[in-house]
């Protein structure tokens, strides 16, 4: 027979702190996709020779 004990986990008020705030850099991320994409690929082709 199987034991079938379960944990349970629950964020603390400090962890779900820092989940808004990764949330805050995951949307600004997805926001901004394009203009540092741009930035990259200006950076890459400056860049090339030096």
């Amino acid at each position: 027979m199987h034991d079938r004990r379960r944990a349970q986990a629950a964020i603390t008020p400090l962890g779900h702190n820092l989940a808004l705030l990764l949330t805050a850099v995951k949307d600004w991320a997805e926001n901004h996709f394009d203009e540092v994409k741009d930035a990259r690929e200006r950076y890459d082709a400056e860049t090339a020779d030096a």
